[in-house]
């Protein structure tokens, strides 16, 4: 979704079959847990959206969690659904991420809301918002 207009602390997103109204900052993300990535192409969520490991805080890892929802929201060109965080600040996600991030199995390699080496703690973005039928 892109955004069409801002109205005060509002942003509207237009996408081709409804419109949603939300305001504009961080989006509500849910917690889906720890899963494996083996490396192996394709990858559960091939996609690297960004490197935040130089602006880890370390004291706040949800800060970097954070950054990777508002990353996976705003991404210009696709709509992504789930991402995950990798090696404590690699931010992943793919075009069909709610289908592929669990395909390598689980992982107990994660702590703190963040995957370790070789593992994603994924979540998955939650519209809120008024959502019209157009």
């Amino acid at each position: 979704m892109l955004p069409v207009k801002y109205i005060s602390n509002l942003v509207l997103f237009i996408n081709v079959s409804f419109l949603v109204i939300a305001k504009p900052g961080t989006p509500t993300f849910e917690a889906v847990g720890c899963f494996e990535d083996k490396h192996i192409k394709p990858r559960p969520l091939p996609i690297l959206l960004i490197n935040l490991r130089p602006f880890i805080d370390w004291s706040n890892l949800n800060k970097t969690i954070k950054e990777c929802a508002r990353r996976t929201f705003n991404h210009p060109f696709l709509k992504l659904k789930y991402f995950g965080v990798q090696f404590y600040g690699e931010c992943y996600s793919g075009v069909e991420g709610e289908k592929t991030y669990n395909k390598d199995g689980p992982s107990k390699d994660c702590i703190m809301g963040v995957g370790k080496g070789y593992a994603n703690f994924v979540y998955k973005l939650v519209l809120k918002g008024k959502i019209f039928t157009l």
